[in-house]
């Protein structure tokens, strides 16, 4: 198998890793916090796109795009869409958003960990 089929067959087996469930308390509605899963993965547009965001000094905009990208519900859907993006960056708690975003990086530090054991 040439290289080239190698990586998508690679990339595909990491996509269908278990997403981790995170809990957000400070979103809690009648006594009940919503409970989102870390998406594993993005692919590379999806990941250039929020660093070029970063490098150019949009990092709200950047922060956004990574609760869109990488949140989803049980069923693997998105919970925040593109057209979310203004009301993520203007209309919530920025310090929730960094703990969310926290979260992510965390069990983003946890998958590199566990490439480079492999």
């Amino acid at each position: 198998m040439s290289l080239i089929n190698q990586a998508p067959s690679h990339y595909s087996i990491i996509r269908k890793a278990t997403p981790r469930k995170l809990e957000i308390p400070a979103w809690e509605k009648d006594g009940v916090a919503p409970v989102v899963y870390i998406r594993a993965h993005i692919n590379l547009r999806q990941t250039a796109e929020i660093l070029h965001l970063t490098q150019t000094g949009k990092e709200a905009e950047a922060f956004a795009l990574t609760l869109i990208y990488r949140l989803m519900d049980e069923e693997g859907k998105r919970v925040f869409r593109l057209t979310d993006k203004d009301a993520l960056i203007d209309q919530t708690d920025p310090e929730v958003l960094s703990d969310i975003i926290n979260a992510i990086n965390s069990d983003d530090n946890e998958d590199e960990d566990e490439i480079e054991k492999k």
